[in-house]
């Protein structure tokens, strides 16, 4: 079990926010960031305890799906998940 740090955004009805927990390595963030680029971000929020971050990336709800499933794709990824 891990413990995540504690994160807040406020909503926005028109967004989904993608979430996602990732072994921490230096990069990590550059590839997330690089799949990103392709979609309006509209907030982007991480956090790290040890080896492990934490990333809530709110985008357009329409490419929600299409973000995560790239997100999900990358090496380092544990789990990642939409919160409509």
């Amino acid at each position: 079990s891990v413990n995540l740090p504690e994160m807040s955004l406020h909503h926005n009805p028109k967004t989904h926010r993608v979430l996602n927990i990732h072994r921490n390595v230096p990069g990590v963030l550059r590839t997330i960031n690089e799949v990103m680029q392709h979609y309006n971000v509209v907030a982007q929020m991480l956090m790290t305890r040890g080896g492990v971050g934490y990333l809530i990336v709110e985008v357009d709800s329409a490419v929600s799906k299409q973000a995560k499933a790239e997100i999900a794709a990358i090496p380092q990824n544990i789990r990642t998940r939409v919160l409509y």
